[in-house]
């Protein structure tokens, strides 16, 4: 377990604290708390709801002490990548064309600069591959890339 250093609502921490730690929390500072499985099944359902608008529609999800999470998209500028299985199979080579998003590409983007977290530099965040997929199927649809905001403007 980490060291802990709470203000009066329990709220600043030292270090990470885990599921059950958290859990722990809310039913200190609860009066009525539920069991730990429907606690996680809502924080679970909060999550995917949360990314879900992030992806879908385009928000930027603020939140307190970790600052923002959005989708940033920026224009595709280094050289062209072959289509090396296409070249395999009949040697001819073929180029991959962004076109389906005039020539974007897309990521989740953590904005850490405001955020109030000991030691952020040192921390990432990393999509499941199932919503690395979700941005790409966005992506795909006609204007998909639209709702997001380009990265350096």
């Amino acid at each position: 377990m980490t060291e802990k250093t709470t203000d009066s609502k329990g709220w600043r921490t030292k270090g990470a604290l885990a599921s059950r730690e958290m859990y722990a929390l809310y039913k200190s500072t609860c009066e009525n708390p539920v069991d730990y499985k429907k606690y996680k099944e809502i924080v679970i359902a909060c999550n995917t709801e949360f990314m879900r608008m992030v992806i879908e529609e385009g928000r930027e999800i603020r939140m307190p002490y970790l600052n923002m999470i959005k989708v940033r998209k920026r224009k595709v500028t280094n050289k062209p990548a072959v289509d090396y299985g296409h070249l395999k199979k009949t040697g001819e080579v073929k180029i991959y064309e962004n076109t389906h998003s005039d020539g974007f590409s897309a990521r989740i983007h953590w904005s850490k600069s405001k955020a109030i977290v000991i030691g952020k530099s040192v921390y990432s965040f990393n999509l499941v591959r199932s919503l690395n997929r979700a941005i790409a199927v966005e992506m795909k649809k006609p204007n998909g890339h639209v709702k997001y905001s380009e990265y350096g403007k």
